[in-house]
């Protein structure tokens, strides 16, 4: 409480009248004393370094003024009149040092709240490296699955070869049987109209019975003959069907050992083609030494025409086999989108949760580091309003500049506190970054194992194709090898011949010269043919790396789309759990008791959904229409004939209706969202005045009876929105509608 007067430097003002006392300080049990009275003493405490005092004047003039002296000094005041009691003299200097007790008090509590703040960002740091070390679990966990999605893959599509090439072999044998089939059954139907005919010449003589019966008797021994034979193919035809079986598990567990030995059989391959063209170089040195020693042109052009023919032929079959690796080519595209999808489908939905759950968790700590800045910037300017109330006080008592100097050391406590606290957020923030960049790198992580999936599919193909291409060429190297020593045995044939020819007729000198122009020529005529081959060759080359260049671009493109797509669906997150934090408080309607409850835990948890109160217990929780009643001073939901809790029924039913919000429907005739329309209508309600209508009308009706229908962060326009959300139940509209009419 105030004094009656105000205080001097050094000194205190005590009441006036009789009642004045005399006040002893700076030291435990002093002794006070006035003029021929004796009054009661009270020790002041040890802390008051100040003298103390007063003046006082009765009505009667009587004053006496007292001084106190140093540290060891007594002092007394006294009064003409009486003197004061030291009841009243505790209780003053019991008011003045209550107010400094509760300023350390509360100091104390911002010291243990300081506390409990580093503790749990500690708490905090320590979750977060926990999540980071999850989240080098799952990294290592996608990649080793991706490892066994890809041998997986490889399995699948040489099982799918094998099954192929087994499904081939088996409708061909089909057809086959059906085709033995069909003549059986041409042979029965012949059968039976043979048959036919002997019964309808029964009636011819015993004569000509005889002979029909020798004749039907030789026709049944042929005819079972024939069943026996074939009973005998059939039986055979079962027996190969049981070896092609046999065959056909030989040949898969042939495809497995085929594929273990595929190098080693590659690097005989290179050695055999290498042998290959050193024989059939030394095979064509040879030819061009007979063909220089026979000078036979006819067989020569003859040879030439077959070879333009074989080459016409190889081109054809080149022709084919581009067509048929295009085709090749397609089908294992989309073989491996179809196995990318199904990898997106089983492995990333798992890393996506994992991440959505991040980040819900990083969204807490930023809004417990939000509520820990405001709370922090609450207590600075109590600090504040302390410091004022100090430096008034450091007026009235060296006492109290003790007691400043001591809170100017706890506020100085607190700015470290402080700084402590700016590190913890700049620590966050730098855990924020870290989370950003590891997820970006999981993001690139995936689409480098992408971009390396398709490359390890094009080597598998380019791979394929080049077995395939030396396969071929070493079985055409064969042949031009068993061609060449044929054309070598015929040359030496040609050469004896020629040389009897020679010594048959000297005269067909001109007719060889010939002969071997055009011999020249169909070499000419070759040449070009090989530098067509080669250009084509080229033609086919190129076009098959710009084929694989497209492809490789478009998936890429694909690849950034996709990672576009997911960056705009995290902002879109980010952005709904950013309206989340600065969406307005629920204010409940006055009466409702149920309704006030469920205002605190709704501001409490502050869910993405809103809340509509729609009548007495009944609110619509974005689309769907809830009962709501208090049990314990919780709010409970009915839903499914069962009552759940608060926290139960977001936990069910948030995210749904949160996605249900972020959908709307397209309208087929314009193409826009349909609530465009809807907020057309708004605009034209608004601006006609139906709607301001519809509000009063609203009002009148709320103000006679009480508990109206609100609404959350605006209740003054709840009327309004009852009106629309009805017409929103009868006839289900875009999920922006409850936005808009709000």
């Amino acid at each position: 409480p105030p004094l009656p007067r105000p205080m001097a430097e050094g000194g205190i003002a005590l009441p006036h009248g009789p009642a004045a006392g005399a006040i002893l300080s700076n030291r435990p049990g002093s002794a006070c004393s006035s003029r021929g009275q004796a009054a009661d003493c009270q020790a002041l405490p040890r802390s008051s370094a100040a003298s103390v005092a007063s003046a006082s004047q009765d009505g009667h003039g009587a004053a006496t003024v007292c001084t106190a002296g140093g540290a060891g000094g007594t002092t007394a005041v006294a009064a003409g009149g009486g003197s004061m009691p030291a009841q009243q003299v505790e209780e003053i200097i019991r008011a003045r040092i209550e107010p400094y007790e509760r300023v350390i008090s509360a100091m104390e509590e911002k010291q243990r709240f300081y506390d409990d703040q580093e503790e749990r960002v500690r708490v905090l740091s320590v979750s977060l490296e926990e999540q980071e070390q999850r989240q080098r679990g799952l990294y290592a966990q996608l990649h080793e699955v991706t490892r066994k999605c890809r041998v997986q893959v490889e399995a699948e599509q040489e099982i799918s070869r094998q099954a192929n090439t087994s499904k081939g072999e088996l409708e061909q044998r089909i057809a086959e049987l059906q085709q033995e089939v069909s003549l059986r059954q041409a042979h029965e139907d012949s059968l039976q109209k043979r048959v036919a005919l002997l019964e309808r010449e029964r009636s011819m003589s015993v004569q000509q019975k005889c002979l029909v019966v020798d004749n039907l008797e030789e026709e049944a021994a042929s005819a079972k003959k024939e069943a026996e034979r074939q009973k005998e193919l059939r039986q055979r035809l079962e027996i190969q069907v049981q070896e092609q079986a046999n065959e056909l598990a030989k040949a898969q567990h042939e495809v497995w050992q085929l594929k273990e030995e595929r190098g080693w059989e590659l690097e005989k391959a290179h050695a055999l083609a290498a042998k290959a063209t050193q024989r059939a170089e030394e095979a064509e040195r040879e030819l061009d030494d007979c063909r220089d020693l026979a000078h036979d042109k006819a067989a020569e052009g003859q040879l030439n025409a077959e070879r333009v023919a074989e080459l016409a032929h190889r081109l054809e079959g080149l022709e084919a086999e581009v067509g048929s690796y295009r085709e090749l080519l397609e089908r294992e595209r989309a073989r491996r989108q179809e196995l990318e999808k199904r990898l997106e489908e089983q492995e990333f939905h798992g890393v996506q949760a994992s991440l959505q759950e991040q980040t819900q968790t990083i969204a807490k700590l930023r809004d417990e580091a939000a509520g820990a800045g405001q709370r922090f910037r609450d207590e600075q300017g109590r600090a504040l309003a302390l410091s004022t109330e100090l430096a008034s006080a450091k007026k009235d008592l060296v006492e109290g500049q003790r007691q400043t100097d001591e809170l100017r050391r706890r506020i100085a406590a607190q700015d470290d506190l402080r700084e402590d606290v700016g590190k913890a957020d700049k620590r966050c923030e730098e855990l924020k970054e870290q989370l950003k960049s590891m997820s970006q790198e999981a993001l690139k992580a995936a689409e480098r194992y992408e971009e390396n999936l398709a490359e390890r599919s094009k080597a598998d193909v380019l791979l394929h194709q080049e077995c395939d291409e030396r396969r071929r060429e070493v079985c055409e190297l064969r042949a031009s090898v068993s061609r060449l020593q044929r054309q070598v045995g015929e040359a030496t044939l040609l050469q004896e011949q020629t040389a009897r020819s020679l010594a048959a007729a000297q005269d067909g000198d001109d007719y060889v010269e010939a002969l071997r122009k055009d011999l020249e020529s169909a070499h000419q005529e070759l040449g070009a043919f090989r530098s067509s081959r080669n250009d084509l060759q080229a033609d086919l080359g190129r076009l098959m790396g710009k084929f694989r260049e497209d492809a490789f671009a478009k998936d890429r493109r694909s690849g950034e789309l996709e990672a576009l797509l997911e960056d705009r669906n995290r902002e879109i997150k980010l952005l709904m759990y950013r309206v989340q934090e600065l969406s307005s408080r629920y204010t409940p309607a006055k009466g409702d008791s149920t309704d006030a409850v469920l205002a605190r835990w709704i501001n409490g948890y502050r869910p993405a959904v809103p809340f509509f109160r729609l009548a007495q217990g009944i609110y619509l929780f974005g689309r769907r229409q809830v009962m709501c009643k208090i049990s314990n001073d919780k709010p409970v939901f009915r839903v499914g004939g069962n009552f759940i809790g608060f926290d139960k029924f977001l936990e069910l039913h948030a995210s749904e209706e949160l996605e249900r919000l972020l959908r709307y429907d397209m309208d087929e005739r314009t193409g826009e969202p349909k609530f465009a329309e809807a907020q057309k209508v708004h605009q034209s309600l608004a601006d006609s005045g139906a709607l301001e209508e519809l509000r009063e009308h609203a009002e009148q009706a709320q103000g006679g009876r009480s508990g109206s229908r609100g609404r959350a962060g605006a209740p003054r326009h709840a009327p309004a929105v009852i009106p629309i959300l009805q017409e929103r139940r009868r006839s289900p509209g875009p999920a922006h509608a409850p936005v808009l009419a709000s």
